[in-house]
């Protein structure tokens, strides 16, 4: 007779008890409320960017209970969040906002950048708010090429 570890037996309970509560069928749940019903990409976007959101929420909220200063783990979150978000705008075809990709990407590579400064001695600091402010003016100065502009 095999013999199965605690976390098999935990695992296979729990999978007993709560049939519907697996967490790959949780994942999809939240990710496609509506099995079978196929979501437009106006909607599945909304979706996209409610779940990028709430990830953010938790992500600041997890890393201000853990004591002393985390702001390079929350600008990576970030990053990944906001990465993640895009990537999955890819996958369901629907086009990529090249703003959240630019900032995802920018504020990635300055969390990294931070955190590994920080772990060989070196110190680096990163002023978060006038990063965004400076992303956003960018953004706002590019023509947007999408729209035919009869203006001026």
């Amino acid at each position: 007779m095999l013999q199965k570890s605690t976390s098999e037996l935990t695992a296979l309970m729990w999978r007993q008890r709560h049939p519907k509560m697996d967490p790959l069928r949780v994942i999809d749940a939240i990710i496609n409320p509506r099995k079978g019903v196929k979501m437009d990409n106006k909607k599945l976007d909304k979706r996209y960017r409610t779940i990028a959101w709430g990830a953010l929420f938790i992500l600041v909220g997890t890393l201000t209970i853990i004591p002393g200063n985390q702001t390079s783990l929350a600008i990576i979150g970030g990053g990944i969040i906001l990465l993640g978000l895009n990537l999955g705008r890819s996958i369901s075809k629907i086009p990529m906002n090249g703003f959240t990709l630019v900032l995802g990407a920018i504020a990635l590579l300055s969390g990294a950048a931070a955190l590994i400064s920080s772990q060989l001695g070196f110190h680096f600091e990163i002023e978060l708010f006038p990063m965004i402010l400076i992303a956003i003016g960018v953004y706002l100065l590019i023509p947007d090429r999408k729209k035919e502009d009869n203006c001026c």
